[in-house]
């Protein structure tokens, strides 16, 4: 009787690449750096500017403010504890100091109000898709 593990364990790496990368003479990559284009370079850049500002709780931040905003338009809005504890575990006091630094940054609107929850809008302006303006 012959072993299951013998033929999958004896095998060669017989796997190629598809494609293989373009060179130059020199060895080097043909592709020069000013060829390069980055995807939805604004949205990104938002992201990171929140991130630097506030760390990874201000990139949540904006990740949820912006899906909302996709949605529902451009408001203030409450950021629900039990959202961000449940899939990120960020507690309602690092949310409040994240709102702190960005707004000090003038990153998002907060509306506070003593007894209420924080209400909180984006206060950097609107990306519109190229395919929408043609």
């Amino acid at each position: 009787m012959s072993s299951f593990t013998k033929n999958i364990f004896n095998k060669p790496n017989i796997a190629k690449p598809i494609f293989k990368k373009k060179r130059s003479m020199n060895g080097g990559a043909q592709i020069k750096e000013e060829d390069y284009y980055i995807y939805q370079y604004q949205i990104y850049g938002a992201a990171a500017l929140f991130y630097r500002c506030a760390g990874g709780v201000g990139g949540k931040i904006y990740e949820y403010l912006k899906f909302k905003d996709n949605l529902n338009g451009r408001e203030f809005r409450v950021l629900p504890n039990n959202l961000f504890m449940k899939h990120w575990k960020i507690r309602r006091q690092r949310i409040n100091d994240a709102l702190q630094k960005l707004e000090a940054e003038d990153l998002v609107v907060v509306l506070r109000q003593k007894g209420f929850c924080n209400r909180v809008k984006l206060n950097i302006p609107e990306v519109k898709n190229e395919k929408e303006n043609t």
